[in-house]
């Protein structure tokens, strides 16, 4: 997806940053914000996804599919 080829260099540009960083997002951001944390190492202190458009199997791939 368009959202895991931006991740890095947000990582990189967020990872930087001195001092604690809050993100929030928004929408498919959401997706580049997690691919950041899990894929590329970024640390926050803080995450808020706000309407995220992630499918919960996005983090958890063993969910049930008679939710």
């Amino acid at each position: 997806p368009l959202f895991r080829s931006t991740a890095p260099k947000r990582a990189e540009k967020i990872g930087a940053l001195a001092g604690s960083k809050t993100i929030v997002a928004h929408s498919l951001g959401c997706g580049v914000v997690s691919s950041a944390i899990s894929d590329y190492g970024l640390n926050v202190d803080h995450f808020c996804m706000v309407d995220a458009a992630l499918a919960m199997e996005a983090f958890k791939g063993d969910m049930p599919l008679d939710l």
